[in-house]
Protein backbone atom coordinates (compact mmCIF):
# COMPACT_ATOMS: atom_id res chain seq x y z
CA UNK A 1 0.00 0.00 0.00
CA UNK A 2 2.98 2.54 0.17
CA UNK A 3 2.79 5.18 -2.60
CA UNK A 4 5.89 5.78 -2.50
CA UNK A 5 6.94 1.58 -3.52
CA UNK A 6 4.06 1.98 -5.84
CA UNK A 7 5.52 5.41 -8.06
CA UNK A 8 9.05 4.02 -7.83
CA UNK A 9 7.63 0.62 -9.86
CA UNK A 10 5.45 2.62 -12.16
CA UNK A 11 8.88 4.79 -13.48
CA UNK A 12 10.61 1.17 -13.57
CA UNK A 13 7.30 -0.24 -15.66
CA UNK A 14 8.66 1.72 -18.78
CA UNK A 15 11.59 -0.48 -18.69
CA UNK A 16 9.69 -3.82 -19.00
CA UNK A 17 10.78 -5.98 -22.15
CA UNK A 18 8.83 -9.16 -23.39
CA UNK A 19 6.05 -10.41 -22.81
CA UNK A 20 6.42 -12.11 -19.07
CA UNK A 21 7.83 -8.93 -17.76
CA UNK A 22 5.04 -6.58 -19.37
CA UNK A 23 2.59 -8.70 -17.40
CA UNK A 24 4.24 -9.20 -14.32
CA UNK A 25 4.48 -5.40 -14.23
CA UNK A 26 0.46 -5.22 -14.71
CA UNK A 27 -0.68 -7.81 -12.18
CA UNK A 28 1.93 -6.19 -9.81
CA UNK A 29 0.73 -2.10 -10.24
CA UNK A 30 -3.21 -3.91 -10.29
CA UNK A 31 -2.12 -5.14 -6.84
CA UNK A 32 -1.07 -2.02 -5.23
CA UNK A 33 -3.91 0.25 -6.37
CA UNK A 34 -5.89 -2.65 -5.42
CA UNK A 35 -4.40 -2.14 -1.93
CA UNK A 36 -4.46 1.53 -1.71
CA UNK A 37 -0.97 2.89 -3.22
CA UNK A 38 -2.58 5.11 -5.65
CA UNK A 39 -4.99 6.77 -2.92
CA UNK A 40 -4.61 10.87 -2.38
CA UNK A 41 -3.60 11.21 1.03
CA UNK A 42 -1.38 9.13 3.92
CA UNK A 43 -4.76 9.42 6.14
CA UNK A 44 -6.60 7.66 3.37
CA UNK A 45 -4.35 4.86 3.12
CA UNK A 46 -3.59 4.52 6.43
CA UNK A 47 -7.58 3.64 6.84
CA UNK A 48 -7.68 1.18 4.27
CA UNK A 49 -4.58 -0.95 5.68
CA UNK A 50 -6.33 -0.39 8.95
CA UNK A 51 -9.46 -1.75 7.65
CA UNK A 52 -8.15 -4.67 5.61
CA UNK A 53 -5.92 -5.78 8.09
CA UNK A 54 -8.93 -5.79 10.46
CA UNK A 55 -10.67 -7.95 7.84
CA UNK A 56 -7.72 -10.02 7.57
CA UNK A 57 -7.68 -10.81 11.02
CA UNK A 58 -11.69 -12.00 10.81
CA UNK A 59 -11.29 -14.18 8.28
CA UNK A 60 -8.36 -16.01 9.78
CA UNK A 61 -10.22 -16.72 13.04
CA UNK A 62 -13.06 -17.66 11.10
CA UNK A 63 -11.22 -20.39 10.22
CA UNK A 64 -9.92 -21.27 13.15
CA UNK A 65 -12.71 -21.81 14.88
CA UNK A 66 -13.89 -24.05 12.09
CA UNK A 67 -10.82 -26.16 11.90
CA UNK A 68 -10.32 -26.41 15.60
CA UNK A 69 -14.30 -27.64 16.05
CA UNK A 70 -14.21 -31.02 17.65
CA UNK A 71 -18.02 -30.77 18.25
CA UNK A 72 -19.73 -34.02 17.40
CA UNK A 73 -23.26 -35.49 17.52
CA UNK A 74 -24.50 -38.60 20.12
CA UNK A 75 -26.20 -41.52 18.44
CA UNK A 76 -27.10 -45.27 19.05
CA UNK A 77 -26.44 -48.24 16.87
CA UNK A 78 -29.81 -48.02 16.67
CA UNK A 79 -29.79 -44.23 15.17
CA UNK A 80 -27.24 -45.52 12.63
CA UNK A 81 -28.70 -48.47 10.80
CA UNK A 82 -28.16 -48.46 7.34
CA UNK A 83 -24.47 -47.40 7.76
CA UNK A 84 -21.63 -50.47 7.09
CA UNK A 85 -20.95 -52.52 9.92
CA UNK A 86 -17.19 -51.82 10.29
CA UNK A 87 -17.67 -48.06 10.17
CA UNK A 88 -20.27 -47.92 13.08
CA UNK A 89 -17.62 -50.09 15.03
CA UNK A 90 -14.84 -48.03 14.07
CA UNK A 91 -17.02 -44.80 15.96
CA UNK A 92 -15.66 -43.92 19.28
CA UNK A 93 -18.02 -44.83 22.04
CA UNK A 94 -20.25 -47.69 22.55
CA UNK A 95 -23.19 -49.23 21.02
CA UNK A 96 -25.46 -47.01 22.93
CA UNK A 97 -23.42 -43.89 22.49
CA UNK A 98 -21.09 -43.14 19.47
CA UNK A 99 -19.56 -40.40 19.27
CA UNK A 100 -20.13 -38.83 16.02
CA UNK A 101 -18.01 -36.00 14.07
CA UNK A 102 -18.96 -33.52 12.00
CA UNK A 103 -15.85 -33.82 9.69
CA UNK A 104 -16.38 -35.52 6.16
CA UNK A 105 -15.29 -38.61 6.90
CA UNK A 106 -17.96 -39.34 9.02
CA UNK A 107 -20.73 -36.92 8.44
CA UNK A 108 -20.64 -38.12 4.39
CA UNK A 109 -21.31 -41.92 4.94
CA UNK A 110 -23.56 -41.14 7.62
CA UNK A 111 -25.58 -38.49 5.16
CA UNK A 112 -25.70 -41.34 2.64
CA UNK A 113 -25.97 -44.15 4.46
CA UNK A 114 -28.19 -43.59 7.45
CA UNK A 115 -31.70 -45.03 7.33
CA UNK A 116 -33.81 -43.00 9.38
CA UNK A 117 -34.68 -39.52 8.16
CA UNK A 118 -34.17 -37.83 12.21
CA UNK A 119 -29.96 -39.33 12.07
CA UNK A 120 -29.83 -37.26 9.01
CA UNK A 121 -31.84 -34.61 10.27
CA UNK A 122 -29.80 -34.37 13.43
CA UNK A 123 -26.11 -34.66 11.76
CA UNK A 124 -26.96 -31.96 8.69
CA UNK A 125 -28.62 -29.73 11.87
CA UNK A 126 -25.27 -29.86 13.71
CA UNK A 127 -23.18 -29.47 10.98
CA UNK A 128 -24.87 -26.20 9.91
CA UNK A 129 -24.75 -24.65 13.02
CA UNK A 130 -21.14 -25.72 13.33
CA UNK A 131 -19.27 -22.53 15.69
CA UNK A 132 -22.50 -20.33 14.76
CA UNK A 133 -22.65 -18.70 18.41
CA UNK A 134 -18.83 -17.71 17.71
CA UNK A 135 -18.51 -17.18 14.17
CA UNK A 136 -21.70 -15.01 13.56
CA UNK A 137 -21.04 -11.97 15.03
CA UNK A 138 -17.29 -12.24 13.50
CA UNK A 139 -18.88 -12.81 10.06
CA UNK A 140 -21.46 -10.01 11.04
CA UNK A 141 -18.22 -7.69 11.30
CA UNK A 142 -15.92 -8.97 8.85
CA UNK A 143 -18.75 -8.51 6.51
CA UNK A 144 -19.23 -4.82 7.73
CA UNK A 145 -15.43 -3.94 7.25
CA UNK A 146 -14.91 -5.49 3.90
CA UNK A 147 -17.80 -2.95 2.34
CA UNK A 148 -16.09 -0.61 4.51
CA UNK A 149 -12.69 -0.92 2.90
CA UNK A 150 -13.97 -1.62 -1.20
CA UNK A 151 -15.91 2.21 -0.36
CA UNK A 152 -12.70 3.03 0.68
CA UNK A 153 -11.13 2.50 -2.66
CA UNK A 154 -13.88 3.45 -4.78
CA UNK A 155 -15.57 0.19 -5.06
CA UNK A 156 -19.61 -0.12 -5.08
CA UNK A 157 -18.92 -3.56 -3.08
CA UNK A 158 -16.35 -5.93 -1.55
CA UNK A 159 -17.63 -8.24 -4.68
CA UNK A 160 -16.60 -5.08 -7.07
CA UNK A 161 -13.23 -5.15 -5.26
CA UNK A 162 -12.21 -8.38 -5.73
CA UNK A 163 -13.31 -9.11 -8.60
CA UNK A 164 -11.64 -6.53 -10.47
CA UNK A 165 -8.53 -8.46 -10.48
CA UNK A 166 -10.26 -11.15 -12.13
CA UNK A 167 -11.28 -12.06 -15.42
CA UNK A 168 -15.02 -11.33 -14.40
CA UNK A 169 -13.81 -7.80 -13.86
CA UNK A 170 -16.84 -6.67 -12.70
CA UNK A 171 -19.69 -8.19 -10.25
CA UNK A 172 -22.67 -7.19 -12.74
CA UNK A 173 -20.70 -9.55 -15.37
CA UNK A 174 -20.27 -12.26 -12.48
CA UNK A 175 -23.40 -12.32 -11.54
CA UNK A 176 -24.93 -12.93 -15.44
CA UNK A 177 -22.77 -15.94 -16.00
CA UNK A 178 -23.94 -17.21 -12.74
CA UNK A 179 -27.57 -16.42 -13.37
CA UNK A 180 -27.69 -18.00 -17.07
CA UNK A 181 -25.75 -21.14 -15.64
CA UNK A 182 -28.46 -21.52 -13.13
CA UNK A 183 -30.93 -20.65 -15.82
CA UNK A 184 -29.23 -23.77 -17.73
CA UNK A 185 -29.31 -26.21 -15.17
CA UNK A 186 -32.67 -26.04 -13.80
CA UNK A 187 -34.44 -28.65 -16.07
CA UNK A 188 -31.41 -31.01 -14.96
CA UNK A 189 -32.07 -29.98 -11.31
CA UNK A 190 -35.91 -30.00 -11.84
CA UNK A 191 -35.53 -33.82 -13.57
CA UNK A 192 -32.99 -35.00 -11.01
CA UNK A 193 -35.12 -33.86 -7.81
CA UNK A 194 -38.22 -35.68 -9.54
CA UNK A 195 -36.36 -38.90 -9.33
CA UNK A 196 -35.83 -38.61 -5.48
CA UNK A 197 -38.79 -37.25 -4.69
CA UNK A 198 -40.75 -40.31 -6.06
CA UNK A 199 -38.02 -42.55 -4.76
CA UNK A 200 -39.17 -41.06 -1.10
CA UNK A 201 -42.90 -41.45 -1.73
CA UNK A 202 -42.29 -44.91 -2.82
CA UNK A 203 -40.45 -45.66 0.45
CA UNK A 204 -43.16 -43.64 2.63
CA UNK A 205 -45.56 -46.23 0.87
CA UNK A 206 -44.09 -48.93 1.89
CA UNK A 207 -42.97 -48.08 5.02
CA UNK A 208 -46.13 -46.08 5.86
CA UNK A 209 -44.81 -43.35 6.95
CA UNK A 210 -46.56 -40.92 5.17
CA UNK A 211 -50.49 -40.51 5.81
CA UNK A 212 -52.67 -40.42 2.41
CA UNK A 213 -52.65 -36.73 2.51
CA UNK A 214 -49.44 -35.74 3.18
CA UNK A 215 -47.34 -34.57 0.40
CA UNK A 216 -43.96 -35.76 0.28
CA UNK A 217 -40.91 -33.45 0.63
CA UNK A 218 -37.35 -33.53 -0.21
CA UNK A 219 -35.70 -32.26 2.97
CA UNK A 220 -31.96 -31.41 2.64
CA UNK A 221 -31.15 -34.33 4.52
CA UNK A 222 -32.26 -36.29 1.95
CA UNK A 223 -30.88 -35.50 -0.93
CA UNK A 224 -27.30 -37.71 -0.28
CA UNK A 225 -29.17 -40.46 0.93
CA UNK A 226 -31.62 -40.74 -1.80
CA UNK A 227 -29.01 -40.55 -4.29
CA UNK A 228 -26.76 -43.39 -3.25
CA UNK A 229 -30.19 -45.41 -2.86
CA UNK A 230 -30.77 -44.46 -6.52
CA UNK A 231 -26.98 -44.89 -7.62
CA UNK A 232 -27.35 -48.95 -6.12
CA UNK A 233 -31.20 -49.91 -7.54
CA UNK A 234 -30.39 -48.20 -10.93
CA UNK A 235 -26.54 -48.66 -11.63
CA UNK A 236 -25.93 -51.11 -9.14
CA UNK A 237 -23.40 -49.22 -7.75
CA UNK A 238 -22.41 -49.40 -4.21
CA UNK A 239 -19.52 -46.98 -2.75
CA UNK A 240 -18.93 -49.17 0.15
CA UNK A 241 -18.35 -51.77 -2.16
CA UNK A 242 -16.84 -50.04 -4.97
CA UNK A 243 -14.12 -48.69 -2.42
CA UNK A 244 -12.69 -51.84 -1.84
CA UNK A 245 -10.64 -51.22 -5.52
CA UNK A 246 -9.51 -47.93 -3.82
CA UNK A 247 -6.89 -48.29 -0.77
CA UNK A 248 -4.87 -45.04 -0.57
CA UNK A 249 -1.62 -45.92 -1.21
CA UNK A 250 -2.44 -48.24 -3.82
CA UNK A 251 -4.42 -45.74 -5.48
CA UNK A 252 -1.95 -42.79 -4.67
CA UNK A 253 0.86 -44.58 -6.77
CA UNK A 254 -1.89 -44.93 -9.70
CA UNK A 255 -2.46 -40.86 -9.32
CA UNK A 256 1.12 -39.99 -9.62
CA UNK A 257 1.98 -42.59 -11.83
CA UNK A 258 -0.84 -41.09 -14.14
CA UNK A 259 0.45 -37.71 -13.76
CA UNK A 260 4.09 -39.04 -14.32
CA UNK A 261 2.76 -40.32 -17.67
CA UNK A 262 0.92 -36.93 -19.02
CA UNK A 263 3.82 -34.74 -17.90
CA UNK A 264 7.01 -36.83 -17.90
CA UNK A 265 7.32 -36.31 -13.83
CA UNK A 266 8.96 -38.85 -11.30
CA UNK A 267 8.04 -39.10 -7.67
CA UNK A 268 10.17 -40.55 -5.41
CA UNK A 269 9.10 -41.03 -1.47
CA UNK A 270 11.53 -39.37 0.85
CA UNK A 271 12.38 -39.55 4.78
CA UNK A 272 14.76 -37.13 4.35
CA UNK A 273 12.40 -34.04 3.80
CA UNK A 274 11.54 -32.07 6.89
CA UNK A 275 8.17 -32.83 7.90
CA UNK A 276 5.06 -31.44 10.49
CA UNK A 277 3.68 -34.44 11.10
CA UNK A 278 4.66 -38.16 11.00
CA UNK A 279 1.76 -39.25 8.86
CA UNK A 280 2.74 -36.75 6.22
CA UNK A 281 4.29 -38.18 3.33
CA UNK A 282 6.85 -36.70 1.22
CA UNK A 283 8.39 -36.76 -2.35
CA UNK A 284 10.93 -35.09 -4.48
CA UNK A 285 9.46 -34.59 -8.32
CA UNK A 286 11.96 -34.87 -10.84
CA UNK A 287 12.26 -34.55 -15.11
CA UNK A 288 14.64 -36.41 -15.67
CA UNK A 289 17.90 -36.28 -13.47
CA UNK A 290 16.55 -32.44 -12.36
CA UNK A 291 14.48 -31.97 -9.27
CA UNK A 292 11.77 -29.54 -10.30
CA UNK A 293 9.77 -29.38 -6.91
CA UNK A 294 8.82 -31.33 -3.66
CA UNK A 295 5.20 -32.77 -3.03
CA UNK A 296 3.39 -33.36 0.52
CA UNK A 297 0.70 -35.38 1.20
CA UNK A 298 -1.33 -34.47 4.61
CA UNK A 299 -4.26 -37.13 4.23
CA UNK A 300 -5.61 -37.89 7.15
CA UNK A 301 -7.94 -35.37 9.52
CA UNK A 302 -6.71 -34.42 13.22
CA UNK A 303 -7.27 -31.60 15.43
CA UNK A 304 -6.91 -28.30 14.38
CA UNK A 305 -6.30 -28.99 11.34
CA UNK A 306 -7.97 -27.59 8.02
CA UNK A 307 -11.34 -29.58 7.69
CA UNK A 308 -11.64 -29.89 3.82
CA UNK A 309 -9.93 -30.86 1.17
CA UNK A 310 -7.19 -27.97 -0.92
CA UNK A 311 -3.70 -27.89 -2.24
CA UNK A 312 -1.50 -25.09 -0.45
CA UNK A 313 1.65 -24.04 -1.83
CA UNK A 314 4.42 -24.00 -0.06
CA UNK A 315 7.51 -21.89 -1.78
CA UNK A 316 7.03 -20.95 -5.11
CA UNK A 317 9.11 -21.01 -8.61
CA UNK A 318 11.48 -18.31 -9.27
CA UNK A 319 14.44 -17.54 -11.07
CA UNK A 320 17.30 -15.87 -8.29
CA UNK A 321 18.32 -12.53 -9.73
CA UNK A 322 21.25 -12.98 -7.82
CA UNK A 323 23.04 -15.99 -9.63
CA UNK A 324 19.97 -16.86 -12.10
CA UNK A 325 19.66 -19.82 -10.23
CA UNK A 326 15.66 -21.58 -10.35
CA UNK A 327 14.08 -21.91 -7.00
CA UNK A 328 12.19 -25.41 -7.32
CA UNK A 329 8.55 -25.09 -6.15
CA UNK A 330 6.74 -26.80 -3.02
CA UNK A 331 2.70 -28.20 -2.58
CA UNK A 332 1.18 -29.92 0.24
CA UNK A 333 -2.14 -31.75 -0.63
CA UNK A 334 -4.08 -31.44 2.18
CA UNK A 335 -7.09 -34.03 2.74
CA UNK A 336 -9.52 -35.82 5.51
CA UNK A 337 -9.70 -39.19 4.32
CA UNK A 338 -10.65 -42.30 6.33
CA UNK A 339 -7.66 -43.78 8.48
CA UNK A 340 -6.86 -47.51 8.16
CA UNK A 341 -8.61 -49.69 10.72
CA UNK A 342 -6.37 -51.85 12.22
CA UNK A 343 -4.48 -54.03 9.62
CA UNK A 344 -6.88 -53.03 7.17
CA UNK A 345 -6.01 -49.97 4.75
CA UNK A 346 -7.89 -46.82 4.19
CA UNK A 347 -10.44 -47.72 1.70
CA UNK A 348 -11.09 -44.03 -0.53
CA UNK A 349 -14.95 -43.77 -2.03
CA UNK A 350 -15.45 -43.11 -5.22
CA UNK A 351 -16.19 -39.17 -4.62
CA UNK A 352 -12.70 -39.25 -2.54
CA UNK A 353 -10.91 -40.46 -5.36
CA UNK A 354 -12.07 -38.27 -7.94
CA UNK A 355 -11.43 -35.30 -5.13
CA UNK A 356 -8.11 -36.56 -4.95
CA UNK A 357 -6.96 -36.74 -8.59
CA UNK A 358 -8.65 -33.21 -8.77
CA UNK A 359 -6.79 -31.81 -5.83
CA UNK A 360 -3.40 -33.48 -7.26
CA UNK A 361 -3.81 -31.58 -10.50
CA UNK A 362 -3.60 -28.09 -8.83
CA UNK A 363 -0.29 -29.52 -6.90
CA UNK A 364 0.93 -30.67 -10.85
CA UNK A 365 0.21 -26.69 -11.82
CA UNK A 366 2.51 -25.96 -9.18
CA UNK A 367 5.27 -28.14 -9.56
CA UNK A 368 5.50 -27.58 -13.53
CA UNK A 369 5.24 -23.80 -12.69
CA UNK A 370 8.13 -22.38 -14.56
CA UNK A 371 7.97 -18.69 -14.15
CA UNK A 372 10.61 -16.22 -13.68
CA UNK A 373 8.90 -13.79 -11.17
CA UNK A 374 7.14 -15.36 -8.18
CA UNK A 375 4.46 -12.90 -8.30
CA UNK A 376 2.95 -14.87 -11.48
CA UNK A 377 3.96 -18.23 -9.44
CA UNK A 378 0.84 -20.87 -8.60
CA UNK A 379 -0.58 -19.46 -5.66
CA UNK A 380 -3.47 -18.88 -3.58
CA UNK A 381 -4.11 -16.08 -1.47
CA UNK A 382 -3.54 -17.42 1.83
CA UNK A 383 0.01 -17.53 1.17
CA UNK A 384 2.89 -15.96 1.97
CA UNK A 385 3.57 -14.38 -1.32
CA UNK A 386 1.41 -12.57 -3.53
CA UNK A 387 1.68 -15.00 -6.27
CA UNK A 388 -1.38 -16.38 -8.39
CA UNK A 389 -2.63 -17.74 -11.79
CA UNK A 390 -6.12 -15.92 -13.03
Amino acid sequence: ARADVYAALQEAAESATGYEEERFVQVTLAKFRNAGAALATEAERAELSRLDAKAFALSSTIEQNINEDTSSVTLSDDELAGCPADFIASLPGTPEARECSLKAPVLVPIMRRATSAATRKKMAEASGKKCVEINAPLLDDLIATRHAAAVALGFGSHAERMLALKMAKTAERAKGFCEDLAERVAPLRDAEMGRLLARKAAEDAETGKRKRDETTVIEPWDVAYFSDLLKREELAFDDEKVKEFFPLETTIDGLLETYSTMLGLSFERSAELPRWHEEVSAFVVKRGADVVGHLYLDQFPREGKFGHQMVVPLAPSFVDSADGVRCVPAACNISNLPRPLGDAPALLRWGEMRTLFHELGHAMHCLCTSTKFSGLSFAWPMVPWPGGVE
